[in-house]
């Protein structure tokens, strides 16, 4: 379970980050600039499943219009000449913006048809930093109806909210403080690998989570962070 976690928490990580280098390019065009990102996603989480699932975009017209993407268990995959207008067994997604009032949308969408096989409809919120999200009144006030021991009590009972363990934890600290580190630096991972010594994959899986660097080595980041000229100064001189 820990490593299905692991592999969870850098596939979410990996879609912000990504995320946020389209929305910082300046060059995207609102929702549909995500979907490349959400692929992703959406193909790591999938991959964690027993089937296994994987996503295809901008599905054919079916009946239920042109879902984002459709998501197929791994048995639909046939071997020869694919089965033209199979309709994708575990459900398809519609990408949406944060702002749009999904609610009702929700209600008259609760199913759909695809292909003549009735399924739920996925929505999925595309963040924007600049625009965030407020909670309505309605769901305010269902909040703050509820004691903390019943919060506490559903997050625990939610199968998607696993706690995280201790060294879960420990690496998405050391993940954030090697994030800050390299952007005070201004560097992308590649330059900053370069310039500092390190190889770029260390860099990034560091800031994914997928690896700690060694206690020397946080050492020599935060001495980066605090003293960067001297720390250039001194590689000159090697």
């Amino acid at each position: 379970m820990g490593g299905t976690n692991t592999k969870l928490t850098t596939a979410v990580e990996s879609y912000l980050d990504d995320l946020r280098r389209v929305r910082a390019s300046g060059g995207a065009t609102g929702e549909r600039s995500s979907y490349g990102p959400l692929a992703n996603l959406l193909n790591a989480v999938g991959a964690t499943l027993k089937p296994k699932v994987f996503c295809v975009g901008e599905l054919a017209d079916q009946g239920a219009g042109h879902p984002d993407f459709g998501l197929y268990a791994a048995k639909q995959v046939q071997r020869g000449r694919p089965r033209e207008g199979q309709a994708p067994e575990r459900g398809v997604v519609e990408v949406k913006s944060p702002h749009e009032d999904l609610r009702a949308r929700a209600v008259r969408e609760q199913v759909t048809r695809q292909g003549g096989c009735t399924m739920g409809r996925t929505f999925v919120y595309t963040p924007d930093p600049d625009n965030p999200v407020t909670p309505s009144e309605t769901d305010c006030a269902l909040l703050n109806g509820l004691s903390d021991e019943a919060l506490e009590a559903a997050a625990a009972a939610d199968p998607d909210n696993l706690p995280a363990t201790r060294t879960m934890e420990t690496r998405a600290r050391i993940a954030h403080v090697v994030r800050r580190v390299r952007a005070g630096t201004g560097l992308s991972q590649s330059r900053f690998a370069a310039r500092y010594g390190f190889s770029a994959g260390a860099v990034r899986d560091w800031e994914q989570g997928r690896r700690t660097p060694e206690a020397s080595t946080l050492c020599y980041l935060r001495v980066i962070e605090r003293e960067p000229q001297a720390v250039e100064r001194a590689l000159a001189m090697v």
